[in-house]
């Protein structure tokens, strides 16, 4: 029942596309945030880190939320990319490793959602000060290694298992019902086009007949 009011409103084409593809951004970064609690506190004991993931979460669903209500998905999609791009990603590449962790890993994640969130201009500027911030936290912690903790553990590759498996799993379903959303949309439009061709010759050929009764004799 859940799945099938998410499926309605995602392919709802009486909502804006933006507000669509912000709505399932959001629920994939929420169900990404909420299993990479569960793996902090099953795997390592860390309860109060998994307590600041599932805190994260739960801002970007109230922003994405107000956004959604008060039709400012533009100010919402970008406070949420910020979040996760200049907030998580730092945060998460400190502490699980550095290079050598999870860290690329979100930093995909957060580009990818930089991409498919925002607008041309956002976008552009988001994508080079995040990369900026990369290669900022790749020197600081290459000069500075003792900074990012070292994760050697078997608990520690499992994690990086896991969160591959999450992250990668969770871009391609992004991907492909974002890809379905565009290609109804496309479809959508062709067919209004060729409703209003159709208008537009019916009106045509109602004047041109009008016309012609005019000028001929009664």
């Amino acid at each position: 029942m859940m799945f099938k009011r998410l499926s309605e409103y995602v392919f709802d084409n009486n909502r804006d596309i933006r507000e669509r593809i912000c709505f399932i951004n959001v629920l994939m970064i929420d169900l990404v945030l909420a299993v990479t609690g569960i793996e902090l506190i099953t795997l390592f004991g860390l309860v109060g880190g998994a307590l600041a993931v599932f805190g994260v979460a739960a801002i970007i669903t109230l922003v994405s939320n107000y956004s959604i209500k008060s039709r400012k998905v533009g100010l919402g999609a970008v406070t949420v990319c910020v979040i996760m791009g200049f907030g998580f990603f730092p945060v998460m590449f400190i502490f699980d490793g550095g290079m050598s962790g999870t860290g690329p890993l979100w930093f995909l994640f957060s580009i990818f959602l930089l991409c498919t969130s925002l607008n041309v201009r956002a976008r552009a500027v988001l994508i080079i000060v995040e990369e900026i911030a990369a290669i900022v936290l790749y020197v600081v912690c290459y000069l500075n290694p003792e900074l990012a903790q070292n994760m050697l553990g078997t608990n520690d590759y499992l994690f990086s298992i896991i969160t591959l498996f999450l992250i990668t799993s969770s871009l391609n379903i992004m991907l492909v019902v974002e890809n379905k959303l565009y290609n109804k949309q496309r479809e959508l439009v062709e067919k209004q086009s060729e409703e209003i061709k159709a208008l537009i010759a019916s009106q045509n050929n109602f004047f041109s007949s009008m016309s012609h009764e005019i000028r001929t004799p009664i």
